[in-house]
């Protein structure tokens, strides 16, 4: 019995380590400066240890989606392999550009913490300078627990300056860590002012202001283009599903009315001859329904990059936005085609 558990226990860390092999040889095969640039956004989001299997594991389940449903639509669907072989492709650059998506959009999302508490951070720091503290122990002494993240940088910062680094060293080093244009513009100016001999309380002071006004200023444009916004969320993600399904179910309803009728017959009875012959158009409802979910999916995909560029500036805060829209779009999709149809017998 304990060589049975034994034996199972031994195949099932095997099967693990096959998995993890798997995960690592597929992150592998990615070019090396494509994997540098997903770690130093692994760093920017303020992620430690390897995630190389994590990221190939990503890519794997994405890929094997991808071949499943190319395979579900030729063999099941009969639909053309060139069609099929579509999602596939899709998928395959999807998921090979996924990695450095979500390390990105975690990167992103750690900047923004970052910078709304920037302001405080640095006000408490001109504070302390104004008592009479050094630089590295202003820094420590504002690094308290309410500013979360930027609190622990700027501890290793004051550390890194008590161990005998240099100021303008030490802040470098934190600005590799962090990926913010509003810091690193504050840190140059802090070192300048260093540099310089002025007055860096007043510097830091002033810096704090000019933050938050800009802060102010870019909510008021958020605030001016929600309607902008508003309008792209309408057309990509509601109208343009629903218009898909109108088409879809007059192009049913069209074929199978054409089945049913005989056109030769009543028209060579009603002109007198047979001179005049009218054939059925043939629509492939298959392929039309495979262009329908791949022109929404294409819709949702540019939607949502222009309102991450409209609300954040930055078109990889699209990430965020795309599975709901595509819950929402296929949803309406989806139900519209049961009620038109629906409607549609009821006439018809």
């Amino acid at each position: 019995m304990r060589r049975v558990s034994f034996l199972l226990r031994k195949k099932s860390l095997n099967a693990k380590q096959l998995i993890t092999d798997a995960m690592l040889t597929v992150y592998s095969l990615l070019p090396r400066n494509y994997r540098k640039k997903i770690e130093q956004e692994k760093t920017y989001a303020g992620i430690e240890g390897d995630k190389s299997a994590f990221c190939g594991a990503i890519m794997l389940i994405i890929w094997i989606i991808g071949l499943v449903e190319t395979s579900v639509l030729f063999f099941t669907f009969r639909v053309p392999l060139h069609l099929a072989v579509i999602p596939m492709g899709i998928l395959f650059i999807f998921g090979y550009f996924l990695p450095y998506l979500i390390f990105t959009y975690l990167a992103d999302a750690r900047k923004k913490r970052m910078e709304v508490v920037l302001p405080d951070i640095l006000m408490l720091i001109s504070a302390n300078i104004k008592s009479g503290l050094t630089i590295d122990r202003a820094i420590l002494f504002a690094s308290r627990p309410e500013f979360g993240e930027l609190s622990d940088e700027f501890k290793k910062v004051a550390f890194e300056i008590y161990g005998g680094e240099e100021v303008s060293e030490a802040f470098r080093k934190m600005l590799t860590r962090i990926k913010s244009i509003a810091l690193e513009r504050t840190v140059k100016l802090l070192l300048e002012g260093l540099k310089s001999g002025g007055t860096i309380a007043s510097l830091l002071e002033e810096t704090a202001n000019d933050l938050r006004n800009v802060e102010v200023l870019q909510r008021e444009i958020r605030s001016n283009v929600s309607m902008y916004m508003m309008f792209i969320f309408l057309a990509g993600v509601v109208a343009a599903p629903f218009l898909f399904a109108i088409s879809k179910v007059l192009i049913n309803t069209s074929s199978s009315a054409w089945g049913t009728m005989n056109i030769n017959q009543d028209v060579a009875s009603f002109m007198g001859g047979g001179f005049i012959s009218l054939k059925p158009t043939k629509i492939d409802t298959g392929a039309f329904s495979l262009f329908s979910i791949l022109c929404l999916s294409i819709n949702i995909i540019f939607a949502s990059m222009l309102i991450s560029i409209i609300q954040h500036g930055d078109a990889k805060a699209a990430i965020k936005y795309i599975p709901l829209f595509m819950v929402v779009a296929f949803g309406i999709y989806y139900g519209s085609l049961k009620v038109m149809s629906a409607v549609f017998q009821m006439v018809v």
